[in-house]
């Protein structure tokens, strides 16, 4: 695998599969293609950053949350980070957190999960994926951090992206 240093706030592709992309942000993702699924992306240092747009430019990013479920799974074993849904077609999004992420996933991916959650909080992530499907959404993870920070890592995010 090449790595290629880049200039500031550019990235630029190495030419081989898989491709990595640095910045001097302290970004570092690597593009790996999904089964012909579309891409998946890793990010080796922790808080996701704003593009020269304002963007949030999220560690982990998943096109299709309902083809790359294992993927997701595989990506965020046993970590503890802050996630946001957004609907493809009215760009409308959720900011959540979660102390072990595939565990809240198993229930994001769960019909019986989402319809009992439903009926006890009315939350609208739950009443979106149940009309939509998974396969509306976009998933990506915007943080992983300390269990410590995640609250306020939380708040820093709806905050910025207000949701």
């Amino acid at each position: 695998m090449k790595i290629l240093q880049n200039n500031l706030n550019k990235y630029t592709h190495c030419g081989s599969s898989p491709s990595v992309f640095i910045d001097m942000h302290r970004v570092f993702r690597v593009q790996v293609e999904s089964l012909g699924l579309g891409y998946r992306f890793f990010r080796i240092s922790s808080p996701c950053r704003l593009n020269n747009n304002n963007v949030v430019v999220p560690v982990l990013s998943y096109e299709n949350s309902d083809t790359e479920k294992k993927a997701i799974y595989q990506d965020n074993y046993k970590k503890t980070g802050i996630y946001r849904w957004t609907h493809k077609e009215s760009g409308k999004s959720y900011v959540g957190s979660s102390l072990n992420i595939v565990q809240r996933l198993v229930k994001y991916y769960s019909v019986p999960s989402l319809l009992r959650e439903t009926k006890i909080n009315y939350s609208a992530i739950y009443r979106a994926l149940l009309k939509y499907g998974n396969l509306g959404f976009r998933f990506n993870i915007l943080e992983h951090c300390d269990p410590n920070i995640l609250i306020e890592r939380e708040q820093y995010y709806l905050d910025l992206l207000k949701p």
